[in-house]
């Protein structure tokens, strides 16, 4: 017969707890929370800087994670079509040479003619596009992921908010906007 006491459910609870602080540690470890612009950005200096070092290449590749027809169970794949379209149209905006292709997610196969030598043969993007519950920009590595979730990726006023953003970075004019 197994006894549960008081002493075990706070000491379980207890460890849950540390065991999650661990983990959240590990997963955004040297990252800091910013505001720019409204939007919440990880890196691990200074937001602005960081952005516009991983987006100072001539020629970027982004790489956009879509969903196969097996997965699909919604609009996610127009939704971050329509979200790739206004990055995209913000980075060329600011004189960027900007390559997309498609990935499956979870996967590691890739949207049919989008491997190219414009897109590095689907290698090292220098901006990633995914579902993902983060709701936000993370800047790591010399790579930004643009990571929100179904509801995010439906407003509107997301997609213009990050399209003045990265248009602020590239073209330089970052001192509109709003960094805390």
């Amino acid at each position: 017969k197994f006894n549960l006491s008081w002493e075990h459910v706070v000491l379980s609870a207890l460890f849950v707890l540390v065991f999650l602080g661990v983990v959240y540690y590990l997963r955004f470890q040297n990252l800091q929370v910013h505001n720019v612009y409204g939007v919440k950005v990880l890196s691990a200096g200074e937001p602005q800087n960081a952005l516009a070092q991983a987006l100072s290449p001539e020629n970027l590749v982004m790489e956009v994670n879509v969903y196969s027809n097996a997965q699909l169970q919604d609009n996610s794949n127009g939704l971050l079509s329509a979200l790739s379209a206004d990055v995209a149209y913000a980075l060329s905006s600011g004189g960027k040479k900007v390559a997309v292709y498609g990935k499956i997610a979870d996967t590691n196969e890739y949207v049919n003619g989008s491997c190219s030598v414009e897109t590095n043969f689907c290698s090292n993007p220098q901006v990633v596009l995914k579902v993902d519950d983060c709701n936000c920009v993370k800047v790591e590595g010399g790579r930004v992921s643009v990571l929100y979730d179904k509801t995010r990726l439906a407003d509107s006023d997301l997609r213009y908010t990050l399209r003045g953003m990265f248009g602020g970075i590239v073209t330089g004019k970052r001192d509109a906007l709003n960094a805390t």
